[in-house]
């Protein structure tokens, strides 16, 4: 049961983890919506707007509303498909290398390219501030993490 966990520890934290691609978008202009606004309704309190800082379910309903995962779970779903990703897959028998490929023409809302570095840099960011309200927990498995090409990031684990 422990290595089950531990193995969907990266597919979970990917899905959890919205910090990948904040205020990312496929194609369209570099600049927003020009004045145009969201205006949401809920019960439940939001404790922080940095994904890397909440683990709530006040926060994490803006979360999934405002910025895009890896992966995540459609509902009433129990294995996580591709949003950010166009794929993603363990590639070696000890489920210890997690291989994600990227959608093409996904960029920030300055116009900018999403790059297999920006994932880097979120994950390791969320690592780094361990923030005991947010998910960086959730990142224990995660050993290193590698950019082989600009659409590529490849999740080393600890143990599968």
């Amino acid at each position: 049961m422990r290595n089950r966990v531990q193995r969907l520890a990266l597919p979970l934290s990917a899905t959890v983890t919205a910090v990948v691609v904040a205020g990312c978008g496929t194609g369209g202009s570099a600049g927003g919506a020009g004045g145009k606004s969201v205006t949401m309704g809920i019960t439940d309190k939001v404790t922080a707007v940095d994904p890397a800082a909440g683990y709530d379910v006040g926060s994490w309903i803006v979360f999934n509303n405002v910025f895009q995962s890896l992966l995540s779970f459609p509902k009433g779903a129990t294995k996580p498909e591709p949003e950010a990703a166009e794929s993603c897959k363990f590639t070696d028998e000890a489920s210890k290398t997690f291989d994600c490929t990227l959608r093409g023409g996904l960029k920030f809302s300055n116009g900018e390219a999403l790059t297999s570095e920006d994932v880097k840099f979120s994950f390791e960011r969320t690592i780094k501030i361990n923030d005991e309200n947010g998910p960086a927990v959730l990142l224990d498995s995660i050993k290193t993490i590698d950019t082989p090409s600009p659409e590529r990031v490849v999740f080393h684990l600890k143990y599968s």
